[in-house]
């Protein structure tokens, strides 16, 4: 049987995509170590995301996900717990590489270890900076998970990254959240900046305010319009990034 499929001259519509897996990360680390309730709305359906809620959780942090929103009692810079057993980012490279550098601010020692995949996966480009800034920090072979930490007492650096990368970049900046007089970072390519205008949104000094956040979708930057719209308080269309709609939380 052959049927003849003739093209459209054009589509018109919405869709509602799931929300951007690297942003999700990003927010529910600050979220974190903010001083209060935040709440993630579109937040990432994967199980990389769902890792990083689960090593928040064995760090103290309490939150509630009710289907794409999450909601996060953030503990404050000083009010993360020592782990009672080894953090597990599952498959998630990201949840390692940017919670090293949250960890790496924090006076007790922890372990961070991935599954199998993940065990293969060299973390020398965050190991490097971040023993630059104090932390005492190594893994297996010296750059393969699992990862042991003991952190506190980071010191304020320049960093330039041998390579262009959107993690480590991540990383180096939230351990700078914890080090006298920040940290800096030059890279010699051009990165998706997903931590950067977050942390001047969320943070002042080194208290993070609490936020309403509705995350974008997943999709390009570049994709149009009338097929995009984030599952928020109200669809927003691309033009509208990086959204301007973080507003603190009533108390």
């Amino acid at each position: 049987m052959s049927r003849l499929i003739h093209p459209t001259p054009g589509i018109a519509g919405e869709v509602t995509l799931p929300g951007d897996k690297s942003i999700s990360h990003r927010y529910a680390m600050l979220s974190a170590v903010a001083s209060g309730r935040s709440v993630l709305e579109n937040y990432a359906t994967g199980e990389d995301c769902a890792s990083t809620l689960d090593c928040l959780h064995s760090l103290g942090v309490r939150w509630e996900r009710r289907g794409d929103r999450v909601t996060i009692e953030g503990r404050g810079p000083d009010g993360l717990q020592p782990p009672s057993a080894p953090l597990d980012a599952g498959n998630s490279g990201t949840t390692m590489r940017m919670l090293s550098g949250i960890l790496a601010g924090q006076p007790f020692a922890s372990v961070l270890q991935g599954d199998a995949s993940l065990s293969k996966r060299p973390m020398s480009r965050i190991i490097a900076p971040l023993r630059q800034m104090g932390a005492c920090i190594d893994g297996r072979d010296g750059r393969f998970p699992p990862l042991s930490i003991r952190g506190g007492g980071l010191r304020a650096v320049r960093y330039e990254l041998p390579v262009a990368s959107a993690q480590v970049k991540s990383c180096v900046l939230l351990a700078g959240l914890f080090a006298g007089g920040g940290a800096g970072e030059r890279s010699g390519g051009r990165l998706r900046l997903e931590t950067t205008p977050r942390s001047h949104c969320a943070a002042s000094g080194l208290h993070l305010a609490p936020k309403v956040a509705p995350l974008p979708s997943g999709a390009p930057p570049a994709c149009p319009a009338k097929t995009r719209a984030y599952r928020a308080t109200s669809p927003r269309p691309c033009s509208s990034w990086p959204p301007r709609c973080c507003s603190p939380v009533p108390t």
